[in-house]
């Protein structure tokens, strides 16, 4: 096992542990998180069923980022939760 923090020095150890039994979390710790939408086909053709699609369509054509919260990033194998709301 290696003890470490993400941005310092680390000590290798002798403990293991079997990976069923540990929490893999992400493997970095940013301090800003952008995202992108509407940048491959399948969703561009999801949203024109579900939106007006001239819209989509000029939106898909334009590079749109936007902030999210860090706390939106997980480790492999997380459950990914959804609010009630969100469809």
């Amino acid at each position: 096992m290696i003890q470490w923090s993400i941005f310092g020095e680390y000590t290798l150890t002798h403990a293991a542990y079997p990976l069923g039994q540990v929490k893999l979390l992400p493997p970095t710790r940013p301090t800003s998180f952008w995202a992108v939408g509407l940048t491959y086909a399948a969703h561009v053709a999801h949203q024109e069923v579900a939106l007006d699609a001239d819209r989509i369509r000029r939106e898909a054509s334009e590079f749109r980022p936007w902030h999210k919260g860090v706390s939106c990033l997980i480790g492999p194998n997380a459950p990914v939760v959804l609010p009630m709301e969100a469809d």
